[in-house]
């Protein structure tokens, strides 16, 4: 089995940071709440992130360090697997506090590989 790419790790998580990004710019906590393509969507990407970012760091355990705000988007994301119903007000704390840290984070190490 090869190694994972540690360049193609990152771009799937940038990928799944910049969708949540795009799908609830501009929205306020209701019009998420009460749109339900948006929201599951939205919890889809997260379910995406908190399945990516174990095994990442998993594959480079040096990085946990670099993305302190991966293990409350792993943690949401049991929350959303788990969840017979939606987990509005999680998910939307995640997006708000968590999610655009965690965005920067993985800019910063793209930019630090594309410079090495």
């Amino acid at each position: 089995m090869s190694q994972p790419d540690f360049h193609e790790h990152l771009f799937d998580i940038q990928q799944a940071c910049s969708l949540i990004q795009e799908f609830t710019m501009g929205l306020t906590f209701d019009e998420y709440r009460d749109d339900a393509r948006t929201y599951s969507a939205v919890e889809r990407q997260f379910e995406i992130l908190g399945a990516a970012l174990p095994r990442m760091l998993q594959a480079f355990p040096e990085l946990a360090s670099a993305l302190p705000d991966a293990p409350h988007i792993v943690e949401l994301r049991e929350v959303l697997i788990q969840a017979t119903a939606p987990s509005h007000g999680a998910v939307w704390s995640a997006l708000e506090s968590h999610l655009p840290q965690l965005a920067r984070e993985v800019e910063m190490l793209l930019d630090l590989d594309a410079s090495s």
